[in-house]
């Protein structure tokens, strides 16, 4: 609504300006981020041309879901806005109310890709636990804990860089302190020791992980660029705008579509 000065003068609103301003010019469409791309996860995750593997497909698939939908969204929003039967209130509305829609589908396919990745995670987390557990009787453990712990640092590095499964279980399963390590010590050699005896599960889980990241990230800038196009402030169009939008939105009585 247009106000009169001091003088008498009808003064323009800034919504009204926004709207003169943008009247003729057609909105442009938003360009999806290109750390949506579907290289980014097939990169990331190692992927290859004949990628056989369900979970890391699933989870290929609900990633590239962002993109594909943020898409569909922008080319909604462009037929929208180029309505000039509507006001720019009702555009963002409109705009707000399809976008909060494209939030649970999107959600549940991620949430979905993310579950399953998690039970491979698990499963394969329970089978080197399985297979690295401690075959020995507790006193035959104790002893080579002992034997272990009256080594030279160096004569420790060496003799365990050569030990059996068995020899390694035994010293993994008690604390560091009884085979007179210190725990970071420990660490590097179980790495050692499960990067070695399980190499393929271990690259396997490293991609899940990889995989479930990506899943994350990607949701939340999906989520971030939905969120902008429901906050008209938020948008390329409007982002300095919402002073403006705030008065259209109040002059029309449309409440808070957040």
């Amino acid at each position: 609504m247009s106000t009169s000065d001091v003088s008498g003068k009808r003064s323009v609103s800034p919504a009204q300006a926004f709207a003169a301003n943008h009247a003729n010019q057609p909105f442009k469409k938003r360009k999806t981020p290109m750390s949506l791309d579907s290289r980014t996860f097939a990169h990331h995750v190692k992927m290859v041309a004949d990628e056989s593997d369900p979970t890391i497909i699933a989870a290929k698939n609900a990633f590239n879901s962002y993109a594909s939908a943020l898409d569909q969204l922008y080319d909604r929003e462009v037929t929208i806005r180029a309505d000039a039967t509507k006001t720019t209130a009702a555009h963002d509305l409109r705009v707000s109310q399809i976008a909060a829609q494209a939030l649970e589908p999107v959600g549940k396919r991620a949430q979905a890709a993310t579950d399953q990745l998690n039970n491979q995670i698990a499963q394969i987390d329970t089978q080197i636990e399985h297979d690295t557990k401690a075959r020995m009787t507790p006193a035959e453990q104790q002893e080579i804990r002992s034997f272990v712990k009256g080594l030279s640092d160096e004569q420790r590095r060496s003799f365990l860089s050569q030990a059996d499964d068995d020899t390694l279980s035994a010293v993994m399963s008690g604390k560091s302190y009884l085979s007179g390590m210190r725990p970071a010590e420990a660490q590097v050699i179980e790495h050692n020791w499960r990067q070695r005896k399980f190499p393929d599960l271990i690259n396997k889980r490293a991609r899940y992980e990889r995989a479930r990241d990506l899943i994350t990230t990607g949701f939340e800038q999906y989520m971030s660029n939905v969120h902008a196009m429901r906050d008209p402030g938020a948008s390329e169009m409007q982002q300095r705008m919402d002073a403006a939008d705030a008065a259209v939105k109040s002059a029309l009585n449309f409440g808070d579509d957040s």
